[in-house]
């Protein structure tokens, strides 16, 4: 059987349309879908980076600051108390006979540091003694600082305060 010219055309047109929905179905729609997905891992993995650089910064500053702390602390001395050092500077600033109580605090295990805490709680004392007593405890580069602070004016006594506060350091 003899197929006419116009059909022997339809069957290669037929075939050729097999042939290109054949390979665009095995070949390229798998590469277009591969591409796709290796453009959104790239995405991924540039924000990953950037997350890990994040991370990295703020590991290296721990460790920074970890000997900043360490270098404090070699600073004290040995025999350093942080109850009888806040008594002291107390004394220092003439609000000793204010103090209402002093509280340390059990060691808290922070790493290869313990955390050493005094609550104390001042009654009727001035601005500028609780300024200077505030700058006396943290701008000594002892490693201490005020972790919490409550401040109340007395309200039939101007410019005169109530503070409770609680100091930290490690050791």
């Amino acid at each position: 059987m003899r197929l006419a010219k116009r059909e022997r055309y339809a069957i290669i047109i037929m075939v050729c349309m097999g042939f290109l929905v054949l390979t665009m179905e095995l070949f390229i729609f798998p590469m277009l879908e591969l591409k796709k997905d290796l453009s959104r891992s790239v995405l991924l993995k540039e924000k990953e980076l950037i997350e890990l650089s994040g991370i990295i910064k703020e590991y290296k500053a721990l460790i920074s600051n970890i000997d900043v702390l360490k270098n404090e602390v070699s600073k004290r001395g040995q025999g350093f108390s942080l109850f009888s050092y806040l008594d002291n500077v107390s004394k220092d600033v003439n609000i000793k006979d204010n103090v209402k109580y002093m509280k340390p605090s059990d060691l808290k295990s922070a790493g290869a540091f313990k955390e050493r805490l005094v609550e104390m709680e001042i009654d009727n004392i001035t601005l500028d003694q609780f300024i200077e007593f505030l700058y006396k405890i943290e701008y000594k580069d002892l490693g201490i600082s005020v972790k919490r602070l409550s401040i109340k004016r007395k309200e039939n006594k101007k410019g005169i305060l109530n503070v409770i506060l609680q100091v930290s350091t490690f050791e």
